[in-house]
C-alpha cells in the first residue's frame, strides 16, 4: 500500500505563497504521473486530503471529486481531513487560513453524501 496526500489549498496565502485553487484533477493527475512509474503495482490511499472553500466553489469540487474519482484505478482508500488550519503568522493567531471541514457548510456536507451515494451507487 503507497500513501499519497495532495490538498486544494485555496487562495488564502495567494500572495503568501502563490496560493491557486485547484481542482481533484489537477492535484491528482500530478501525484499519478510521478507515482505511476513505481509504484503502478500497489494499491493507493489518499491518507489525507481536502478542500479549501477560499477562492472556489468547494461544494462543487467535492461533487467533481467524486465524477473523477475512477480515473485513479489505483486509489483504493482516500480519508478526508475534516479540521481547519489556522493562520501560522502571530498578529493573525486564531484565524482559520484553511477551512477544510467537510460539514463547514450544509451544501458541502450534502455534495458530499450525494457524491458518496451516487459514486457506490446506493
Amino acid at each position: 500500500m503507497i500513501g499519497v496526500t495532495g490538498y486544494n489549498t485555496g487562495t488564502y496565502y495567494r500572495e503568501v505563497f502563490g496560493e491557486e485553487w485547484r481542482d481533484f484533477e489537477d492535484i491528482y493527475n500530478h501525484i499519478e504521473n510521478e507515482y505511476q512509474t513505481y509504484f503502478s503495482n500497489y494499491p493507493w490511499i489518499i491518507t489525507e486530503f481536502a478542500s479549501s472553500s477560499y477562492g472556489g466553489d468547494k461544494a462543487k469540487w467535492i461533487s467533481d471529486m467524486f465524477l473523477h474519482l475512477d480515473k485513479y484505478e489505483n486509489i483504493k482508500i482516500a480519508v478526508w481531513y475534516s479540521c481547519p488550519d489556522m493562520d501560522f503568522r502571530p498578529e493573525y493567531e486564531g484565524k482559520i487560513a484553511r477551512p477544510y471541514m467537510l460539514d463547514e457548510t450544509p451544501e458541502t456536507l450534502e455534495a458530499f453524501k450525494e457524491g458518496l451515494h451516487d459514486y457506490l451507487g446506493t
